[in-house]
C-alpha cells in the first residue's frame, strides 16, 4: 500500500518550506549598535565559558563593566578559570538584557592585566583584570 505523501507547506513571503523559519534567525538578529547597547546597560551580569585542560566546557556567571571600550572582568589569580584562560585564552561571553528577552553572545580572546591602576579603575578589590575588547571579538 502506498503511503500518501504530505504536501510541503511553504512560507508565502520567502517561498521556503515553513520549517525553514527555524533556521532563519534574521528577525532575531541585533544590529551592532543594539548589541553594544545591551552590553553597556545594566544588569552588568554575564556568563562566561571556557574549556578545561581536558577540553570540558565550563560556564560561570560574572559581573563585568565596560572601560575604554573593553569588557572588563575581574577575578583573583588563584581561580581555575584564570589557569584555564592562561592556557587557552579563547572565551565566549553571553550578555542578557534585564528582561531576559534578548541576548548577545561574543567570542574572542582574553588579555590579562595586573596593572594596579586598571584594576583600581574597575572598582574591584580583586588583584587581576581580564580585559576583553570589542576590537578582537566576534558578535553572534
Amino acid at each position: 500500500m502506498d503511503e500518501e505523501r504530505q504536501p510541503v507547506v511553504y512560507d508565502v513571503h520567502s517561498k521556503r518550506p515553513i520549517w525553514w523559519s527555524r533556521h532563519d534567525i534574521r528577525p532575531f538578529t541585533l544590529s551592532d549598535e543594539e548589541a553594544w547597547q545591551l552590553i553597556t546597560s545594566p544588569p552588568w551580569r554575564c556568563v562566561i565559558a571556557w574549556v578545561t585542560r581536558e577540553n570540558h566546557p565550563v560556564i560561570a556567571p560574572m559581573a563585568y563593566q565596560v572601560l575604554d571600550g573593553k569588557i572588563m572582568l575581574t577575578t583573583t589569580k588563584n581561580r581555575d578559570k584564570v589557569k584555564a584562560l592562561r592556557r587557552n585564552p579563547a572565551i565566549s561571553v553571553c550578555f542578557q538584557n534585564a528582561e531576559g528577552t534578548k541576548h548577545v553572545t561574543v567570542r574572542g580572546y582574553v588579555e590579562f592585566s595586573e596593572d594596579p591602576e586598571l584594576v583600581r579603575r574597575s572598582g574591584s578589590p580583586r588583584d587581576l583584570g581580564i580585559a576583553w575588547g570589542a576590537g578582537g571579538s566576534h558578535l553572534s
